[in-house]
């Protein structure tokens, strides 16, 4: 057998479970575009061949459900589609079986039946492209990569595939195509290699992706014409797989980006999904993604597997052939590596014919020492003894590359920093020529030239290595480690200078270990001095130029050039000894001087330009350069400050406003107060607010020197609590509660309550009982105070009445469909009315039906009551039936007076399979299909009517239980 990962087996028998199911295994969406907004769909869709139940929409079945897609604009959960443009039927079918591709392998009953679906649509132009997806249950159960959903049942997940479309405007684009279909069946413990590439029309780059696989719809509702977006979710992989170990196994499952080359090697038996996606790319833009679902079933085969290593995105999986994993570049002699499963012996055919005898070996790894350079077939046969007279066998082949005397040379050479390192390439290629150089500088730079010249900026060891490559394809490499000296650190800067001073400038340069600085030279006015020291007094405040330089033991040089600036000798402003403000004034301090380093006042600020208006002793230091210079002076003035105290009372009462005024001289004041419309000149100032409502209060204070300062309050106002008493009637000789309704705003609280009967005090509680003895008006009053003492008071004329007769309605009340029912409760002693259901009138319609609850509020009483409404309006079905010949309850019917002529009732089970139909109310389902009694178990109904209301149509879906 070649190389090929074979698809497979034998005894073939699946899990036991897969027997009595008919369930998906794997699907796909393609699209082609034919002009203009309009494109072609294919959904194609995979299932084992167990026949319990026909694809969606096959035709060969009478009550067959439609296949359904969903379309949606972008990435966003929004149909752009009625219903009825999403609904399918079968196109076509057909049955693949297992491809046994070893004569050891026996054919058997096992398959996938594939069936397409096709459709053309019209995509209105949108900037964001258009989302296809199929969404539908249900996958084989016991499946052992994925978890299955809660209840325990081992019930798993459902099916999703999806596909995206790009904007037509920006991308008139076709779906790649997948060239292969993948295999029914690998075996175990042996290297299994698939091309899953595809191909596409408009010759756009594709690159290849395992994916997480999508969940889909439930056995509880297998499928539905409402796909959606939002309900897709990702499945949950069990403990130990993942994305990147689908199906277990060591090497785990990877796919070739460039190529789609599937290859792993699976350890354990059974059902595991696999979903992978293709991305196109057009000119470097990502403009579609498509995905295949699809199951791998891993079975014992007990057969040879012949495998060696090979190179990376060689491997045709059609021919069994690739480059053998390693290019012999410095020998002929080569030891090969076998990496078969499931065999007893071996045969070794080097393609080394001039050898003679030992061409050929029989050992499980062999070496060989090959004639001359080359490229060579090698063949590898693996023999699996069954029973004496049956072996088994199986082949495949590897290219072996020889070329030896192929050696990487290079030469570089230690440097300083910013000087240029060369490295001469002296790579040797006997049998071929020198054709890649990929250099790596040890500082994150790369070159590909043969001989290129780097510049390093920082000193340190770095290693410098050569990665070269001949016409051979022999890859070798070397290193080199590569010394750049120290770089030195100067000074960022160097001491000011001072006219007339005479200053020693230190050369302050240091450099790390192990290097060392050997030499340092000062230049200044083209006069150069090797003392490690500068000393120079300047005559003029011409700024200097002076330049450092220094050489390390390494012999590297080094230089930096500064510019010294020349203070003048300081003339700081001259200020008085004191100064005088009046009012609001302030005295502008501007002492900034261009040499000026620094400036501190003696309260902290460090501004050289500033406003005073506090009086009082100033002092000031400016630092300069050379020295320090200190200044002081006082300010004398006036300032007058207005201020006022009050406390805050009730709405009710007169404030009091004290006045608080200061100044620093003694003057005489004058004084205006300002509220409203009311102004006062007294010292102090009384005034009673109209309302709650938050006025400021202004003081305006003026001096001898016309200075003015004002200030301004505002009063909180405590409000009274404003009140009323209910209720106005009761009933005679019945004891009424009255209660106080309070409107006073947060956070005040009353305090105090007090209840006075004919001005007698009778209760302190927050309410009062009061019972009427004669038919007559009572004064009742009520006195509150509030947390903050404010108080007020009310009287109420409370009027009684005999105790009410409430109206007697029926039980119940029966109403069809569109008709409503008049209820009236109204009653002249009534206070108020509550329905349960928000209503609070007392004369009201109903036209639905239900249990209605009301209470009306009188002076005296609550009186409860209910009534039921009963309306014929609905459409039913049983949430569960026992048809077991019994008289009761044996057939499904679908009910209700809302039917005025029923166009369809269907009836399907778990498997999406239509067990019932008909058109006809009083027909209902006995609970057999096709003479045979179904299993109890939960069904799936539709239904579509004309209904009395409207005349409208009226559909529904839902579920019932089958009881036996």
């Amino acid at each position: 057998m070649k190389g090929f990962g074979f698809l497979l087996y034998a005894s073939l028998v699946l899990m036991s479970s897969q027997g009595n199911a008919s369930h998906i295994v794997g699907g796909e969406i393609q699209y082609k575009y034919l002009g203009g907004n309009k494109y072609k769909l294919t959904f194609k869709i995979y299932r084992d061949c167990s026949s319990n139940t026909k694809f969606d929409g096959d035709t060969s079945s009478q009550f067959a459900s439609k296949f359904y897609f969903g379309i949606f604009e972008g990435r966003i959960d929004s149909n752009v589609f009625p219903d009825t443009s999403r609904g399918l039927m079968l196109k076509s079918k057909k049955t693949i079986l297992p491809v046994i591709v070893h004569n050891c392998l026996q054919a058997n009953n096992s398959c996938v039946e594939e069936g397409i679906y096709e459709t053309e649509i019209d995509l209105p132009r949108n900037d964001v492209g258009y989302t296809i997806i199929h969404q539908r249950c249900c996958r084989n159960d016991d499946i052992l990569n994925i978890v299955p959903l809660s209840g325990g049942n081992n019930t798993m997940p459902g099916f999703t595939i999806k596909c995206f479309i790009p904007p037509v405007a920006s991308f008139a684009n076709n779906s790649p195509i997948f060239k292969n279909f993948p295999p029914i069946f690998i075996c175990r413990d042996q290297s299994f290699y698939f091309d899953h590439g595809a191909t596409d029309a408009d010759g756009d780059s594709l690159r290849y992706f395992l994916s997480e696989p999508f969940d889909g719809l439930t056995e509880n509702m297998p499928l539905s014409s409402n796909q959606s977006l939002e309900g897709m979710k990702r499945i949950e992989w069990e403990v130990g797989y993942s994305m990147n170990n689908m199906l277990g196994g060591n090497p785990a499952l990877t796919i070739d980006s460039s190529t789609g080359f599937l290859s792993c090697r699976p350890n354990k038996n059974g059902r595991f999904v696999v979903s992978m996606i293709v991305v196109e790319y057009r000119n470097g833009l990502s403009i579609d993604t498509i995905n295949r679902d699809f199951q791998f079933n891993v079975v014992d085969c007990d057969i040879p597997k012949a495998d060696m290593p090979f190179q990376q995105g060689t491997m045709n999986p059609n021919t069994g052939m690739g480059a053998y994993l390693y290019t012999f570049c410095d020998t002929f002699f080569v030891k090969f590596k076998n990496t078969s499963s499931n065999s007893s012996h071996y045969k070794w055919d080097f393609g080394d014919p001039i050898t003679g005898a030992n061409n050929i070996s029989y050992e499980f790894e062999p070496t060989h020492t090959y004639s001359d350079t080359g490229i060579f077939m090698v063949r590898l046969v693996a023999y699996k003894v069954k029973t004496v007279g049956d072996t088994c066998v199986d082949t495949t082949y590897r290219f072996v590359r020889v070329f030896p005397k192929f050696k990487v040379l290079f030469t570089g050479h230690n440097a300083c920093p910013d000087s240029p390192v060369v490295f001469q390439d002296l790579t040797t290629s006997h049998y071929g020529i020198t054709q890649k150089w990929q250099w790596s500088f040890g500082d994150g730079k790369t070159s590909s030239e043969q001989n290129p010249m780097h510049v390093y900026g920082v000193g340190g060891n770095y290693k410098v290595t050569l990665i070269a490559t001949d016409s051979k394809l022999c890859i070798d490499d070397t290193s080199l480690n590569i010394t750049v000296f120290q770089r030195p650190s100067f000074p960022d800067s160097l001491p000011l200078l001072c006219l007339g001073v005479e200053d020693t400038i230190e050369s302050h340069v240091v450099i790390n270990s192990p290097d060392s600085i050997i030499f340092k030279r000062w230049k200044i006015f083209n006069n150069e001095s090797t003392s490690p020291r500068l000393i120079y007094k300047p005559t003029s405040d011409t700024p200097v130029s002076v330049k450092l330089k220094v050489r390390s033991d390494k012999g590297c040089r080094f230089e930096k050039d500064y510019l010294l600036k020349v203070y003048p000798k300081p003339n700081p402003p001259i200020m008085q000894d004191s100064y005088f403000i009046k009012c609001q004034e302030s005295l502008l301090c501007g002492i900034a001087d261009p040499y000026a380093l620094r400036y501190k006042w003696h309260d902290g600020v460090k501004d050289s330009v500033r406003f005073l208006s506090r009086k009082g002793f100033y002092k000031l230091t400016i630092t300069y350069p050379c020295e320090d210079v200190v200044d002081s002076f006082h300010l004398y003035g006036n300032l007058v400050k207005a201020d006022f105290s009050f406390t805050d009372k009730c709405e009710s009462d007169t404030y009091f406003f004290e006045n608080r005024t200061t100044t620093w001289i003694a003057s005489s004041l004058k004084y205006r107060w300002q509220v409203n419309n009311v102004v006062d000149t007294n010292f102090n100032f009384k005034y009673k607010f109209p309302s709650t409502d938050p006025i400021p209060v202004k003081l305006i204070v003026i001096d001898e020197f016309n200075c003015m300062d004002s200030i301004m309050k505002k009063p909180t106002v405590f409000p009274l609590p404003k009140f009323q008493l209910t209720p106005k009637k009761v009933c005679k000789d019945v004891p009424t509660r009255i209660n106080a309704i309070i409107d006073l705003p947060e956070p005040y609280q009353i305090q105090k309550w007090e209840w006075k009967l004919d001005d007698q005090k009778v209760s302190n509680e927050s309410f009062y009982f009061y019972t009427s003895k004669a038919y007559n008006d009572q004064n009742i009053s009520l006195i509150l105070e509030t947390d903050k003492g404010c108080i007020d008071s009310i009287n109420n004329f409370v009027a009684t009445h005999p105790l009410p007769n409430p109206k007697k309605l029926k039980d119940s009340f029966f109403i069809r469909c569109a008709d409503s029912l008049k209820i009236d409760i109204l009653d002249s002693l009534a206070l108020s009315y509550s329905w349960r259901d928000g209503n609070t009138l007392g004369l009201r319609f109903i036209d639905y039906p239900g249990k209605f609850y009301y209470t009306i509020t009188y002076p005296c009483m609550l009186h409860s009551d209910s009534l039921k409404v009963h309306n014929s309006c609905t459409i039913d079905v049983p949430r569960a039936f026992t048809p077991n010949g019994d008289g009761n309850n044996d057939i499904l019917y679908i009910r209700g007076y809302r039917v005025k002529k029923l166009l369809s009732f269907k009836i399907f089970n778990r498997q999406g399979q239509l067990l019932y139909y008909s058109t006809d109310q009083d027909e209902g389902w006995d609970g057999y299909y096709k003479g045979q009694i179904q299993n109890s178990e939960i069904y799936y109904y539709t239904y579509e009517a004309i209904t009395h209301k409207n005349g409208g149509i009226s559909s529904g879906e839902g579920q019932f239980m089958l009881l036996r």
